[in-house]
């Protein structure tokens, strides 16, 4: 998920993440999110799991979703 633009989120947006995350999560499908700081930060702090997924840049986030085999 490219939120690379986004620089400001508030509480219902965090909620909506978190709450994407989980049921990403429960239906073990593989996602990452590129995101800025303002962003991340509090994404991270408010969910450990979710904070594992953030990445630097959209590149990033795709090679991560896309795993070793190139896939």
């Amino acid at each position: 998920m490219d939120l690379s633009g986004v620089e400001f989120i508030d509480s219902s947006g965090l909620a909506a993440l978190i709450d994407f995350g989980t049921v990403m999560r429960d239906r073990n499908l593989t996602w990452s999110l590129c995101a800025l700081r303002s962003v991340a930060r509090p994404l991270r702090i408010l969910d450990e799991h979710m904070g594992r997924l953030i990445v630097d840049d959209i590149g990033d986030a795709v090679a991560s979703v896309r795993g070793n085999d190139g896939r």
